[in-house]
């Protein structure tokens, strides 16, 4: 059996929590980085979990359109 390659690890393949600082990512790159990785775990999550993965992607998405408008 073939031994299957592991991805390369950078420094944002840590799991996710939802204490980021979204105030804090001014990087477009960052911040669709985390907007993907939350949008996958919203698509994933448990009932319970969900309405708080859903607050963070809101809050994401807001940041991401600030800091497009600030850069345009």
């Amino acid at each position: 059996m073939a031994k299957r390659r592991t991805p390369d690890i950078d420094n944002r393949s840590v799991a996710p929590t939802e204490q980021i600082s979204i105030a804090a990512l001014n990087d477009l790159e960052d911040i669709t980085h985390w907007l993907g990785t939350f949008r996958v775990r919203l698509a994933a999550s448990r009932d319970a979990e969900r309405s708080g993965v859903a607050v963070t992607v809101d809050q994401l998405e807001a940041r991401y359109k600030q800091r497009r408008a600030e850069l345009a």
